[in-house]
């Protein structure tokens, strides 16, 4: 699959929200390939209907880019203290970067 790069510039910001199954033991993670270009930051939580236990919320991530260049990131679902579960990807992104 390819993967359309997005055009931003240095100091920009980018926001994404992805479905968080926390409950579930699913922890979201990412992976950035240049992590002096950008940096990512889970930014907030809301509730996608009333709370009940076991719901999932949404919750934001900001990426925010600090150099020119171009960078890739990966948002994937995983659990964190299970080395054999595999990674769910969620979203992949890139970005060209001026």
């Amino acid at each position: 699959m390819e993967i359309k790069p997005i055009s931003v510039r240095v100091k920009d910001s980018y926001d994404i929200a992805l479905t968080n199954r926390g409950s579930t033991g699913l922890s979201i993670q990412w992976e950035i390939s240049d992590g002096n270009i950008a940096t990512v930051t889970r930014s907030e939580s809301t509730p996608l209907r009333k709370i009940r236990p076991g719901d999932s919320i949404q919750t934001t991530y900001t990426i925010q880019f600090h150099e020119t260049g171009r960078v890739k990131i990966n948002f994937y679902e995983s659990r964190i203290w299970d080395d054999s579960f595999p990674k769910t990807t969620l979203a992949q992104l890139e970005f060209n970067v001026s």
